[in-house]
C-alpha cells in the first residue's frame, strides 16, 4: 500500500481510502454484519484513512463504524466524518450553524465511541445550481431582497455565506477543500470529458482557482472500474456506455483501470 501525506497536517494516509456511504441503505439494504466485516478486512489490507457522514443513513454509517473499530488501536488508523448535510426532510436537511455543527460532533463521536476524529468536512455547500451565483446568491454578500429564491434556498445560501466568511484569517492548513474532474460545459457535446489530458488540466485550472487537494470518489463510485458501473448508479446510459469502452479496453490489455485514476506521481 502507498501511503500519502494530507495536506500539512502530517497525516500519512494510504493512497485510497474506505467511504462510508455503502454502510447505510443509500445503494440498496445495508447488511450490518458484513459492513463490519469490510471495515475491518480494509483495515487488515493496510487502507487507514477512512471517512463516514451523519447523512449516510442518518447515523447508520457511523454506527457501522463504531461496532467495527472496537478494539482495534486508535493509533493504527485516521477517520473523518462531515457536518452541514443531515436529514433526508429537505427542510431539514442541511444546517451549517456553530450549534448545530458542534451538537453532529459531539453525536458523531458518540456513534463511533472515539474521543476525536481526524478530519471534519463540509458536505452539501455546493449542491444549489451554480447559474445562480450570478445572481448573488452564492456570494458573501449573500443574496438581495428582490432575489426570486424561496426563503428556504436564500437562508441556506446565507449559511454556506456566513460559513466562508468565517474561513478568512484561518490558517490554510487547518482545512480541507475537495472538487471534480469530468463535467465541465454547459453545451451537450463538450460537458463531459474523461480524458487523461482534460482531466490533468482541469485539476490544474481548479488547483490555480481554489488551492487544494481530496478526491472523495476517485473511481466515480465504481464508474471507473473494470467491473463497471453498478446497476443502482446514477449516472446517464451515454457515460455507463463510455465508461464500459475503457473498462473494456483495460480488460484486453490486461491492465486496471482504478490503477489509472487513482495513479499519482
Amino acid at each position: 500500500m502507498k501511503y500519502n501525506y494530507l495536506g500539512n497536517t502530517g497525516l500519512k494516509v494510504s493512497h485510497v481510502s474506505l467511504g462510508g456511504a455503502s454502510f447505510s441503505n443509500i445503494y440498496g439494504l445495508q447488511d450490518k454484519e458484513k459492513s463490519v466485516e469490510l471495515i475491518r478486512e480494509t483495515l487488515k489490507l493496510g487502507v487507514n484513512y477512512m471517512e463516514t457522514s451523519p447523512w449516510y443513513g442518518q447515523g447508520s454509517s457511523e454506527i457501522s463504524y463504531g461496532k467495527a473499530l472496537k478494539g482495534i488501536p486508535r493509533e493504527s488508523y485516521f477517520i473523518g466524518s462531515k457536518v452541514g448535510r443531515y436529514e433526508k426532510n429537505v427542510q431539514h436537511m442541511f444546517d451549517f450553524s456553530a450549534e448545530k455543527t458542534e451538537a453532529a460532533v459531539d453525536m458523531t463521536l458518540e456513534r463511533l465511541g472515539l474521543e476525536y476524529v481526524d478530519l471534519i468536512q463540509s458536505k452539501g455547500v455546493g449542491v444549489i445550481n451554480a447559474a445562480a451565483t450570478g445572481m448573488g446568491l452564492l456570494t458573501n454578500n449573500g443574496p438581495q431582497p428582490w432575489h426570486p429564491a424561496s426563503d428556504h434556498i436564500k437562508s441556506f445560501c446565507k449559511q454556506a455565506s456566513d460559513y466562508c466568511k468565517a474561513l478568512k484569517g484561518i490558517p490554510r492548513e487547518s482545512y480541507f477543500i475537495g472538487s471534480k474532474v469530468g463535467r465541465y460545459e454547459k453545451n451537450v457535446q463538450r460537458m463531459f470529458d474523461f480524458s487523461a489530458e482534460k482531466t490533468e488540466a482541469a485539476v490544474d485550472m481548479t488547483l490555480e482557482r481554489l488551492g487544494l487537494d481530496l478526491n472523495p470518489a476517485a473511481t466515480g463510485m465504481g464508474l471507473l472500474t473494470n467491473n463497471g458501473p453498478q446497476p443502482w448508479h446514477p449516472a446517464s446510459d451515454h457515460i455507463k456506455s463510455f465508461c464500459k469502452q475503457a473498462s473494456d479496453y483495460c480488460k484486453v490489455s490486461n491492465s486496471y483501470l482504478g490503477t489509472y485514476v487513482t495513479h499519482k506521481e
